[in-house]
C-alpha cells in the first residue's frame, strides 16, 4: 500500500502537469506514448501476439494515432482502414504463422486504445475543456478509490466473483456515491480557479453514469486478464501494475464522457 501511494504521489502530478500546464502539443504526444505502452501490455504481456513484426506495427500505430488525428484534424475513423490494411498485410506475409486471434486482437487494440485515450485530447479541445478534461479521471479514479475503501470496510456481497473476487456490491455503491460527492465538490473548485459554475444535477448524472461505466470498464479489463491468466498487465508502475491497470477505467469513461459533453456542454 505504501509503494502504491508513493507512486501515485509522483505520477499524478506529472500527468496533470501534462494535461494543464504544458504547450498544446504535449498532451497528444504523451497520450500517444501511453497508447503505445498499453498496446505492448495488451498484446505482448498477455502472450496474445508472438510476432515481433506485428507487435512493433501495433505499438507504432497506437503511438501515432492520437497525435495524427489531433494535428491533422482527422476523424479517428480515417485511421481504421489503413490500420486494418497494415495488420492484414503483415499477417498474409507471414504465410500462416500469425493466427487469426493475433490479427483480431491487434486490430482491437490499435483501434480501441488510441481512440479511447484520444477522447481526453478532444475533451481538452472543447470550449471550456480545461475545466472538463478532469471529469473522466474523477469518474474512473475516484470511483476506484471509494469502491476500494468502502468494500474493505463494508463489503459483504460479491459483485463479480468469477472475474474480480475482491469487488463487492457495497464497494460498487460506495464508488458511485463517492464519485458523485467529489464531482459536485469539483464544481466549487472549478469556480474558485476558473470562475465557472456547472449545473449540479447534470454533474451528478455525469458522475453516476460515469462511475457505472468506469466499473464496467474495470471488470472488462479484468475479464481479459483472467482469460490470459495474468494478475497485472505490467510492472511499470510499482503497486499499480501496468499502464492498462491504471488507465483501464479511463479507457471507458473518457469516450463516454466525451459523448455526454458533446450533447450537454451548452447547458452545463
Amino acid at each position: 500500500m505504501l509503494k502504491r501511494t508513493v507512486v501515485a504521489l509522483v505520477a499524478l502530478p506529472l500527468f496533470f502537469l501534462a494535461v494543464y500546464f504544458t504547450p498544446e502539443w504535449v498532451l497528444p504526444v504523451a497520450l500517444g506514448l501511453l497508447a503505445g505502452l498499453a498496446a505492448y501490455e495488451m498484446l505482448h504481456n498477455t502472450g496474445l501476439v508472438t510476432s515481433r513484426i506485428l507487435l512493433t506495427a501495433a505499438i507504432l500505430l497506437s503511438i501515432f494515432a492520437v497525435p495524427l488525428t489531433f494535428y491533422f484534424d482527422l476523424p479517428f475513423v480515417a485511421l481504421v482502414v489503413p490500420s486494418a490494411v497494415i495488420i492484414f498485410v503483415i499477417a498474409i506475409a507471414s504465410k500462416g504463422k500469425i493466427s487469426y486471434s493475433e490479427v483480431f486482437g491487434t486490430f482491437f487494440t490499435v483501434i480501441f486504445v488510441p481512440m479511447a485515450l484520444g477522447s481526453i485530447v478532444r475533451i481538452r479541445a472543447m470550449e471550456g475543456g480545461i475545466t472538463l478534461v478532469i471529469l473522466p479521471f474523477i469518474a474512473a479514479w475516484i470511483t476506484d478509490t471509494c469502491a476500494y475503501f468502502t468494500g474493505r470496510a463494508l463489503g459483504r456481497h460479491k459483485l463479480a466473483p468469477e472475474i474480480s473476487p475482491k469487488k463487492t456490491v457495497e464497494g460498487s455503491i460506495g464508488g458511485i456515491l463517492g464519485c458523485i460527492a467529489v464531482m459536485l465538490a469539483y464544481n466549487y473548485v472549478a469556480g474558485a480557479i476558473w470562475g465557472v459554475s456547472y449545473s449540479l444535477p447534470l454533474l451528478a448524472v455525469i458522475a453516476a453514469s460515469g462511475s457505472i461505466i468506469s466499473q464496467a470498464g474495470d471488470l472488462a479489463m479484468s475479464y481479459i486478464k483472467r482469460g490470459f491468466g495474468i494478475k497485472d498487465y505490467g510492472t511499470i508502475m510499482p503497486g499499480h501494475g501496468g499502464i492498462l491497470d491504471r488507465f483501464d477505467s479511463v479507457l471507458f469513461t473518457a469516450p463516454f464522457i466525451e459523448l455526454l459533453l458533446s450533447y450537454i456542454t451548452v447547458i452545463l
